[in-house]
This record gives C-alpha cells, structure tokens and sequence, in this order.
C-alpha cells in the first residue's frame, strides 16, 4: 500500500510540503561528478610526482618525489651534485658540502684511474722512473710517485745527493723537486746561520724565522690555522702579562706616594 499523503505532515522533510523536485535541482548539481579532473586531462605534476585531484574542492594535488618541492614539484628541494652521475668508470659520487660554499662533488675512484671525474688512467704509461710506484690521486695533480731510497722528485727522477743540473741561469740556483732534499738543504744552511750568530740574538731569530719560511709551502691549511691560532694565544697571554706588570708599577707607584 502506497501513502500519497501522510496523514501528518513533517515540516523537516520537503516531500511532505511538495518540494521534492526543488531539492533534486539543488542537491543534484553539489554532487554531480565533475567531468574537468586536471590529473586525467593534464596532469601538471612533474618529476615523477603523482596527482590527487579533489572534486569537492576543485582542485589539486602533487605528491612530490624525495629532492622536489614547490606547487607541481617543479623545485629542487636540495642540490644534489650527484644525480648527474659525473664520477666514471666505476667511481662513487659524494656530494661535499663546506660552510659558506656551495654545495659541490668528490670522487673516489676505482683502482687505477684518477682525475677529479675519474677519467683518466694517468699510471697506465708508468711515468715513475727508478723502480718508483705510480699511483692515482683524485685532483687535478692526477699521480704520484713512491719513490725509493735515494730518489726523489715528481717522477723519481732526482738522485738524492746530486746536484741537478743548472738551468735558470747563473744567478739562479735549482735544487730537487722532491720535498725531502730540499727541506733538508734549507735547513743545513739555516743550522750554519745559527751557529755564527750564537752570541747574537737578533741574528738567531731572523735565522729561527728563516727556517720557518723554508717549510711554509708544505703547510696544509690546517696546520697554518693551527699555528696561526697558536701565535694568537701567545700574543694575547704576553699583551696580558705586559699589562698585568704595568698595573704592578702603577699601584706600587701610588703606595709609594701615599707613604711619603
């Protein structure tokens, strides 16, 4: 049996006062699927990110993959030096980050290749001379040879102890390349220096001084940082005993005053 007409009419439900029709042109168009989804017709999210459109809200979404950000991940979220795959043949890419710099890559070669991109085979002609052993760096000095006793040089190509031949002139005097031999000869002449300026001590600082000189090309940066701030504190602690001994006059000074 069918009720056409309630026997009481509900003022909550508009069937009850005719207004069925009206509601369906409504609610109808609230839900109505939306036939525009930009994630089918467009897809405007990049980088392999996936799309989520929302109908209710009209529209959408990009879930965005690791390293991308922004509205259609269409930015870097961090420079990755690596992903172009600059190390070859084999080497591990690691990207290198120092403060205040940008953001750059190191690579550390497989076996036999060097170069900052692990390109080249710089031991391959065996360069090291005298039964020296060649191996593979990765800067841009590509090689270096392990030397044997008694020589010395890039290439051991320097007999320690001989005097190589002179080819800067007469006013010019050449010692090896190899660090060893000639730190060593400046230091023989530098010890020679200090023992004739014995009594002299102006003379021995200049010549102490000297000999530093002499080894400052084969500091490492960490090493002149260190005595850079080694030197800093010594400069401070004798500025302090300079004014600590400075305060002592003055208030003995002023002790003296007040007793006579």
């Amino acid at each position: 049996m069918t009720c056409e007409r309630p026997a009481k009419e509900d003022a909550s439900k508009p069937w009850h006062k005719g207004e069925k029709k009206k509601m369906k042109e409504v609610v109808g168009p609230v839900f109505k699927p939306n036939s525009s989804n930009i994630c089918e017709t467009a897809n405007p999210c990049e980088n392999g990110a996936s799309c989520h459109f929302s109908p209710r809200r009209n529209d959408y979404k990009c879930r965005c993959l690791k390293g991308w950000t922004g509205k259609n991940c269409t930015q870097s979220a961090e420079f990755d030096p690596c992903s172009s795959n600059p190390c070859q043949n084999g080497a591990t890419c690691q990207a290198k980050k120092e403060k205040g710099q940008p953001t750059t890559y190191e690579c550390y070669c497989a076996r036999d290749y060097g170069g900052p991109s692990c390109d080249q085979r710089p031991c391959e002609q065996n360069p090291c001379q005298n039964n020296g052993t060649c191996r593979t760096t990765r800067s841009h000095q590509l090689y270096f040879c392990d030397c044997p006793n008694g020589f010395g040089g890039r290439d051991c190509d320097v007999a320690i102890g001989q005097t190589p031949p002179e080819k800067f002139g007469k006013n010019v005097e050449q010692v090896s390349s190899g660090r060893a031999e000639w730190v060593n000869e400046m230091k023989l002449r530098f010890a020679n220096k200090k023992k004739s300026d014995a009594d002299d001590p102006e003379g021995a600082a200049a010549a102490a001084k000297e000999a530093a000189a002499a080894d400052e090309p084969y500091k490492d940066a960490k090493q002149k940082k260190r005595e850079r701030e080694e030197k800093e504190e010594k400069e401070k602690l004798e500025a302090a005993a300079i004014q600590k001994a400075e305060e002592g006059k003055r208030k003995k000074a002023q002790q003296e005053e007040e007793v006579g």
